[in-house]
């Protein structure tokens, strides 16, 4: 697992994205629906974590992100629930530098409706520049959730 900090926040990402960017691009971008990679990755993660009091929260309702949002929610037996919703337009961050990825997700996201659980798990595939995770992060605090009780977890760190 590999740990990334933005201040208190902390990122945690199952894989390096290298290692996987070839199936990852197949899956997500041409429609070739790999899933079982996915199954693969997340059936051979032997990591024991107590999941009681924690909620999944994935980013958007895409179809990948979907997707990896039930496996993980399955393998692990969390809940999760959609709480974010797009307030404003946004380019797709694949296409900005670091900056302007800030930039492009500032003040975007808010949550709509949130079930009310002990700490949260933030849901995105990939982490590179950390903007879209610290977007959900800055919404569910100006919803009301303590900075603490907030984490994130993707599948991919990418070095960016």
């Amino acid at each position: 697992m590999y740990l990334r900090r933005f201040g208190d926040f902390k990122i945690f990402s199952l894989y390096p994205y290298q290692r996987y960017s070839n199936d990852y691009r197949a899956y997500k971008y041409y429609k070739r629906d790999n899933h079982q990679l996915f199954k693969q990755l997340i059936d051979d993660y032997m990591i024991d974590i107590i999941i009681d009091d924690f909620f999944l929260l994935p980013v958007s309702r895409t179809k990948h992100i979907d997707y990896l949002t039930r496996l993980i929610a399955n393998k692990f037996n969390m809940p999760y629930y959609y709480a974010f919703d797009y307030v404003k337009s946004v380019r797709k961050n694949c296409l900005l530098d670091i900056n302007q990825r800030y930039v492009n997700l500032s003040n975007a996201l808010v949550v709509n409706n949130l079930p009310n659980y002990d700490y949260y798990v933030l849901f995105d595939d990939i982490v590179t520049s950390g903007a879209t995770l610290n977007e959900m992060r800055r919404a569910l605090i100006d919803y009301g959730v303590p900075a603490y009780k907030i984490c994130g977890l993707t599948i991919f760190n990418a070095a960016y």
